[in-house]
């Protein structure tokens, strides 16, 4: 029998989170408990859940903004020590995008093939470690296959965790607070020996639902034109990323790229000038030396 649980990260937004808990205990095949794994610094968020008395949902307090990759691995731990075998990592704003989404990933994998299934997502990536870049998965792949192999699952992406992947001591780290802490997961998943499986024909038809169809050969995703908040985790996060792999080109490849980006428009005065400049020289330089404080900056959200 199927146990199925999981965890929800959340961070001061609980009207946003009680409508992505409506909608996960929705689904067809609806987790059976629900951790609510709360980074909040006010007591709304404990409040809500108090207040919805329902026996489904664990209400986890961290103290402290631990970001999403410290809410993560406590999240996974918990709901692993509990016995499930299946572990939703979700966020508070990213709920299912159908009824059915849970029943079609476990319908997916039922009479599958492929051993050592670490974890499902409903859309995934491939990663290029020669140039440390998110790889778009191409319409014909999806087209012409059932399951679909992929380095990477974001999070937001319904992605399921099987606990076996945390009894082999694969877990979040929790000092990259924030950004690309799903890509550290799913590298050390891949390491061990897990496969990170999405279902193509659902795949495609999120593509087409969200038109986003007819691009057809492999294209690397451009980060979103994030703050200066988040470029300074983004940017330090991957770096330590691709010096712990030890993808050595991808690396150096990285650390040119930014610098450049950044002195180009430091000189010029775009993209934030002088303080995007400073955030991506010290993402680069903490990345480089490992220093990965907690909480330098304090992301909305999350």
């Amino acid at each position: 029998m199927l146990k199925f649980a999981g965890f929800v990260i959340t961070y001061q937004r609980p009207n946003i989170l009680h409508e992505t808990i409506q909608k996960l205990f929705s689904q067809s095949c609806p987790p059976e408990k629900l951790w609510i794994i709360d980074n909040s610094e006010d007591m709304f968020t404990q409040n809500l859940i108090k207040n919805l008395e329902d026996e489904r949902l664990i209400y986890h307090r961290v103290g402290f903004n631990s970001g999403p990759a410290g809410a993560a691995r406590i999240g996974l731990e918990l709901v692993s020590n509990a016995g499930y075998d299946w572990i939703l990592w979700g966020d508070d704003d990213d709920p299912p995008p159908v009824p059915e989404t849970f029943e079609k990933q476990f319908l997916a994998i039922k009479d599958s093939k492929i051993h050592n299934i670490g974890q499902l997502g409903i859309v995934g990536q491939r990663f290029n470690c020669h140039l440390g870049k998110i790889i778009r998965i191409t319409d014909y792949e999806l087209q012409n296959s059932d399951l679909l192999q992929v380095d990477t699952i974001s999070g937001g992406q319904c992605k399921i965790v099987n606990r076996t992947v945390i009894e082999a001591g694969v877990l979040p780290n929790h000092n990259l607070f924030y950004g690309f802490e799903e890509l550290d997961f799913d590298l050390k998943l891949k390491k061990k020996g897990f496969k990170s499986i999405v279902e193509s024909g659902f795949f495609l038809s999120l593509r087409k639902r969200y038109n986003r169809i007819d691009f057809n050969r492999p294209i690397y995703l451009k980060k979103s034109s994030a703050g200066l908040k988040r470029q300074y985790y983004s940017t330090r996060n991957l770096i330590y990323i691709l010096k712990s792999n030890r993808f050595i080109f991808a690396l150096l490849y990285q650390i040119f790229k930014n610098c450049l980006k950044s002195l180009i428009g430091f000189k010029y005065g775009f993209n934030y000038g002088k303080e995007n400049f400073q955030n991506i020289v010290k993402g680069v330089v903490h990345g480089i030396s490992g220093k990965l404080s907690n909480n330098k900056f304090t992301i909305s959200g999350r």
